[in-house]
C-alpha cells in the first residue's frame, strides 16, 4: 500500500484534535516508519500487540526468520536446540518503533574454544512464542 504525508496527517487528525499536537506528532510519526506502521495497522482495526513481560521465558524459532542476528548455526547444533527452538528469556521491550522491538536472551553456552556464544538478540514480537503457548511439533 502506498501511503503519503497527506494519509498519515489525517490519520492523526482523526485521533488528535489539538492542531499543534497533530504536527508534533506528525513529525515524530515522518521519522518512525515502524511506528507509522502501527498506526495505520491500529487505524484500520488492528490491536496493540500483546507484549510479553521481563523476565517471561518462550522459543524463539532458529529455522525460521534468520534475522536475528547472533549464533544461530551454534545453536541450532547444540543441545538447546528443541524441534527447531530454543528457549529464551524476555530482557526488555524496546517500543513499536523498532524494528525488532524485543531484546531476548538464550542460554549462555561457551563453546569448545572457550567462547562464550552470543546470546542476546534483537527479534519481532511474533517470534517470541510464550512457555504456555510452546508446542514443537505443531
Amino acid at each position: 500500500m502506498n501511503l503519503d504525508d497527506n494519509d498519515l496527517i489525517n490519520v492523526i487528525k482523526s485521533h488528535v484534535k489539538n492542531p499543534h499536537i497533530a504536527k508534533l506528532m506528525y513529525d515524530v510519526f515522518c521519522k518512525e516508519t515502524q511506528a507509522s506502521e502501527w498506526l495505520f495497522k491500529m487505524q484500520l482495526g488492528a490491536k496493540y500487540p500483546n507484549i510479553p513481560k521481563t523476565g517471561a521465558s518462550g522459543y524463539l524459532r532458529i529455522d525460521g526468520p534468520t534475522s536475528w542476528a547472533g549464533d544461530w548455526e551454534l545453536y541450532r547444533n547444540s543441545h538447546f536446540n528443541q524441534q527447531g527452538f530454543i528457549p529464551v528469556i524476555v530482557e526488555e521491550f524496546t517500543g513499536l518503533n523498532n524494528y525488532y522491538p524485543l531484546k531476548v536472551t538464550a542460554p549462555a553456552h561457551t563453546g569448545e574454544d572457550g567462547v562464550i556464544w552470543n546470546n542476546v538478540f534483537n527479534i519481532q514480537i511474533d517470534w517470541f512464542i510464550p512457555e504456555e503457548d510452546f508446542d514443537p511439533y505443531s
